[in-house]
């Protein structure tokens, strides 16, 4: 998807209902792509998106990490 679309969709999904965990899914969705495409310039890149993001919208942070259940 073109910068320009993804920045557009992801405006629109802020103001919706549960927007911020459809954007936060999006990026890990784009994470697990690049990770079995083992580009891992990709997967650090957008490691750092994922961690700025959730930082400026908490509401986006899961209640149980997905990976909490692996330890």
């Amino acid at each position: 998807m073109p910068e320009i679309a993804a920045t557009t969709l992801a405006q629109h999904l802020t103001y919706q209902e549960h927007g911020a965990e459809k954007i936060r899914d999006m990026i890990v969705d784009d994470i697990r792509a690049s990770q079995a495409r083992n580009d891992r310039q990709h997967v650090r890149n957008l490691l750092h998106v994922l961690h700025h993001f959730l930082r400026t919208h908490p509401e986006a942070q899961p209640q149980k990490h997905p990976w909490s259940g692996h330890f």
